[in-house]
């Protein structure tokens, strides 16, 4: 407990801290050159620090970098240049080996980079992304709606294994920047793989199903048909399944438009809370129903089959025999799963599910369905609206604050994207590679030539001044309070508050002692040398 306190206090302090930056620059100075803050904010989930009107900003100015301040001809001029890139980017390595790389031209400074730096804007990538998505869901679009009446693949379906092969390309290199452990946590990013995976399995399957009808000399009988026509089903299930889930992905999509965004994000959240309840209702109510009825109902089938069995062999007479009937609802254990989880939603007639000539087993499975409906559909759908209604209120609480931090995600995850088109980033990947690794070498370069002394001192200062103002603003008024909208805290000063005013205080002290120290040896080195002055 003490340390969610000092968890949640430390969060309001940094939020207050950042409150006190008078300048753009000055913010810029403690999110950005200070060790990444920003970023860190991101990955920890911190969605206040990271919604504050500063961090937006800085964020803002990360994702369309310096198209946003272009005016209309200048945008033009950047989507020519966009479409014009599988064109361009020959044009502009083959310049840089023949004559910039002769006359010194630095490679960061060529025209490959920095047309690689326009591309490399995550906007752009964003819409990369997006032009790629489009064409990769109009192409099984085509493919689901084509009639496929012969073994043969069609021309689209070859399109759409050349796009799924780039598409998988794309994620690969997005899981190799990011990491294993930040790509998989994003269900987005796991729906798209399995997509993808999905769209493999179904050119594998018609590839074999090419080769094993592709024999001129075989004639294909009724049987050879119906097997044929029911592999093509089959294909055409994953095809369908496949085209589904791509739709959804598009929701991650509409998330970055301000008046989708807080919606999508409600909705998300609520598809993970139904997601879990019917997970829950599965393994509880439904199964256990389905087996306890499904028992009762076995029971009679095998003495109704011991009875044929008998009559049929003449051991008992068969018109003194009075058999059960079965209700068609439950002859085996799916039939009967799949009706009970109707049940819930009231698709079951009561008369139906009636034993016949067994009034004890009928109302032994009236009993386990009754009790079935009070727990399912009385008990646990009422508590299941409860759920997504808190949900809902607590989303849209802070929906301005969580669609923030939604865009935040989408510009870390397209911070290092790729900006080429299907199907041309098939042989312009090296170039994203190069550029890739020339951008590290000049961080690494410029770590090592520059050092942090300078930098590491104007940020002391930077802090120092922060904190003079937040005492400053502490002494003069009972800052203790609220934050708006975010929590409420005790009148007094918090943990986090008194341990950085303890560092600051101290690293003050040690200052003001350094300093005394100097001007010491300072004052002694020149009596020592008014001494030597003397003696001479």
């Amino acid at each position: 407990m003490e340390f969610e306190l000092l968890i949640r206090d430390a969060d309001v302090f940094a939020y207050k801290m950042l409150d006190h930056c008078d300048r753009m620059w000055e913010a810029r100075e403690v999110l950005e050159r200070s060790h990444g803050l920003l970023r860190k904010a991101i990955d920890e989930g911190k969605k206040r620090f990271v919604g504050h009107p500063f961090s937006q900003q800085i964020i803002i100015e990360d994702w369309y970098g310096k198209v946003a301040y272009k005016m209309t001809f200048g945008k033009v001029r950047i989507a020519a240049k966009f479409f014009l890139s599988p064109i361009l980017l020959p044009w502009y390595l083959l310049k840089f080996l023949v004559f910039e790389q002769h006359v010194k031209v630095s490679p960061m400074e060529s025209s490959v980079a920095q047309h690689m730096k326009l591309l490399s804007i995550p906007f752009m990538c964003f819409v990369t992304d997006i032009m790629n998505y489009v064409l990769l869901l109009a192409l099984l679009i085509a493919t689901c709606v084509s009639p496929k009446n012969s073994h043969v693949p069609l021309d689209v379906e070859f399109v759409l294994w050349c796009c799924t092969v780039s598409r998988l390309l794309i994620e690969f290199d997005q899981m190799w920047q990011q990491g294993l452990w930040r790509y998989l946590p994003n269900m987005w990013n796991v729906l798209e793989i399995f997509s993808c995976a999905m769209i493999a399995a179904a050119a594998v399957y018609r590839i074999i199903v090419w080769a094993t009808y592709d024999n001129p000399d075989d004639s294909l009988s009724l049987i050879k048909l119906e097997n044929l026509h029911q592999d093509i089903l089959n294909i055409t299930y994953l095809y369908a399944i496949t085209e589904f889930l791509i739709i959804l992905r598009w929701l991650n999509f509409m998330e970055f438009f301000p008046g989708l965004g807080p919606l999508l994000i409600a909705l998300r959240a609520l598809i993970a809370d139904v997601f879990k309840f019917v997970l829950i209702v599965l393994l509880t109510c439904v199964l256990g129903t389905a087996i306890a009825v499904h028992s009762i109902v076995s029971t009679v089938r095998t003495h109704n089959e011991t009875i044929t069995d008998l009559v049929n062999n003449n051991v008992l007479d068969g018109a003194d025999v009075k058999s059960k009937t079965i209700p068609k609802f439950f002859k085996d254990f799916w039939t009967c799963l799949m009706n009970v989880i109707w049940s819930t939603f009231g698709l079951l007639e009561v008369p139906e599910i009636e034993v016949g000539n067994d009034s004890t087993s009928t109302y032994v499975v009236y009993i386990i369905l009754l009790l079935y409906i009070i727990l399912a559909v009385v008990l646990m759908l009422n508590m299941l609206i409860a759920l997504l209604n808190n949900t809902f209120e607590r989303i849209q609480g802070n929906c301005d604050i969580e669609w923030k931090y939604a865009r935040s995600e989408l510009l870390k995850e397209y911070r290092n994207g790729q900006p080429f088109l299907f199907p041309f980033h098939f042989f312009l990947i090296p170039v994203t590679i190069w550029y890739r690794s020339e951008i590290e070498r000049q961080h690494i370069l410029k770590r090592i030539t520059t050092g942090n002394l300078e930098g590491q001192t104007e940020r002391d200062k930077l802090f120092s001044t922060l904190c003079d103002r937040y005492s400053r603003s502490a002494a003069s008024s009972e800052m203790c309070g609220v934050i708006e909208g975010y929590m409420n805290i005790d009148r007094r000063e918090t943990f986090a508050e008194v341990v950085a005013l303890e560092r600051h205080n101290s690293i003050m002290r040690g200052a003001r002692k350094t300093k005394t120290k100097r001007l010491k040896r300072e004052s002694q080195g020149n009596l020592n040398e008014q001494d030597v002055k003397s003696k001479v």
